[in-house]
């Protein structure tokens, strides 16, 4: 959204870093437009030229997460190790920000993750031979798996009975080889 005249400019980056001290100082409900306009320097509508609501807002918060990962994921010929090391390093920056979880099930998707993210995550199952319909199926799976282990991991509740019963870090590995082993199998010819 452009900024009406004269409102003051408010750097992107900035602002959604901004946004992250607030949620790691309290917590999601500790980010309002409010609090994040203050800390900004701004007024509370002023906040509102560069951005059309908070679920924008958490979209951007969660790209940046995600072009994270996608940085620290280095190429590597073998898709099943590329794949591997993807979804542990989103995990782990997930994992390294306070509800993360609950931010991503609120944010509303940005162009760049249609337009760069996903084909970027797509681009080695497709090029290991993966149909663009069973690739796009795989990484949608694949990211709703994380998005639900971040969740899980984030609520005390949850993490406490997970751990009670198994090492939740083992069942997330297990469960990552797993897939790319079923995607193995399909990319054969084998039945999954």
């Amino acid at each position: 959204m452009r900024p009406a005249k004269g409102a003051p400019h408010i750097d992107q980056d900035r602002m959604i870093s901004v946004a992250w001290e607030l949620v790691e100082e309290e917590g999601l409900a500790g980010l309002s437009s409010r609090k994040l306009a203050t800390r900004l320097g701004v007024s509370g509508p002023a906040l509102y030229h560069h951005i059309d609501s908070m679920n924008e807002l958490y979209g951007m918060m969660i790209e940046r997460l995600l072009l994270e990962a996608r940085a620290r994921t280095k190429p590597c010929a073998d898709w099943r190790e590329w794949m591997s090391e993807l979804a542990i390093n989103h995990c782990q920056i997930l994992l390294a920000h306070r509800d993360s979880g609950r931010i991503a099930s609120l944010s509303q998707p940005t162009d760049a993750m249609r337009n760069e993210v996903l084909p970027d995550f797509s681009a080695p199952l497709m090029e290991a031979g993966l149909s663009q319909r069973d690739t796009l199926a795989a990484t949608g799976a694949l990211g709703s798996f994380i998005l639900g282990y971040i969740i899980n991991m984030q609520h005390d509740g949850h993490r406490e009975l997970a751990n009670s019963v198994h090492q939740a870090s083992d069942a997330f590995t297990f469960t990552i080889d797993a897939f790319v082993s079923a995607l193995a199998k399909r990319l054969e010819g084998l039945p999954a």
